[in-house]
């Protein structure tokens, strides 16, 4: 499931080979290996899930029974962001059954392409070819915020900059929705894809930094227990 480390600093560290490392440094050599090791993968559900395709349907089928709940109601012309699209697995199952619009935020352009073609015309609002390191949402655009199974590839200065980001980009009532793995004590570097799993109080502590209210969060349910636990957090 990945080697234990303290921190973040520590993993860093690790990755670089510098005990000091420079932001420059930290962000090229973590952010070049992920891109590299998904630039391999195939542009398929078993290939964006890591062999593991067989759980899109467990957790396409949460996913909705959380919107619903969330969202009895949606105002006109509501507006999701699907942030680390893949190749549309969550828009197209998930959430163009919900929202008038959806926008796509996807680094790999072969993963961007079938996101977009997996989407209703109608539905598809903008698409940003970008890493969420370098995306900057309009002003009170987003009913919601979706981000799953990608802010493990932020560093923590870039996710506290995205969540600053992600504030004034919602709109009205709007909610952040954050849907990632989590570990029970340590971090866990994944040094295939670059990837690192953070404990549930550390997330926390990041959400009081950046001031982000913890309006609920869960564990999912259905998925194997030999999987590291999946913590849906809602936010605003």
């Amino acid at each position: 499931m990945g080697e234990k480390f303290r921190n973040m600093n520590d993993i860093m560290k690790e990755i670089t080979g510098d005990s000091n490392p420079s932001e420059k440094k930290k962000n090229g050599k973590w952010y070049s290996a992920s891109s590299s090791y998904w630039s391999t993968k195939e542009a398929t559900v078993d290939g964006v899930l890591g062999g593991f395709g067989w759980i899109s349907e467990i957790d396409l089928a949460n996913s909705k029974k959380l919107l619903t709940s969330l969202f009895p109601t949606l105002p006109p012309n509501s507006v999701v962001v699907d942030c680390g699209a893949g190749i549309g697995r969550i828009s197209s199952g998930l959430l163009q059954n919900f929202f008038d619009v959806i926008d796509l935020v996807e680094p790999d352009s072969r993963y961007m392409k079938k996101a977009i073609e997996s989407i209703n015309s109608d539905k598809l609002g903008e698409s940003f070819c970008c890493g969420l390191q370098s995306f900057d949402p309009k002003p009170k655009r987003y009913t919601c915020i979706w981000t799953q199974w990608v802010l493990n590839y932020l560093t923590d200065d870039d996710l506290m900059s995205l969540f600053a980001r992600f504030v004034p980009a919602l709109a009205d009532g709007g909610l952040i929705i954050l849907k990632e793995n989590v570990s029970r004590s340590k971090f866990l570097l994944d040094r295939d894809d670059t990837s690192v799993t953070r404990p549930d109080t550390h997330f926390k502590k990041l959400f009081k930094k950046a001031n982000l209210e913890l309006v609920q969060t869960s564990v999912e349910e259905g998925f194997p227990e030999n999987l590291l636990p999946v913590r849906v957090y809602v936010l605003r």
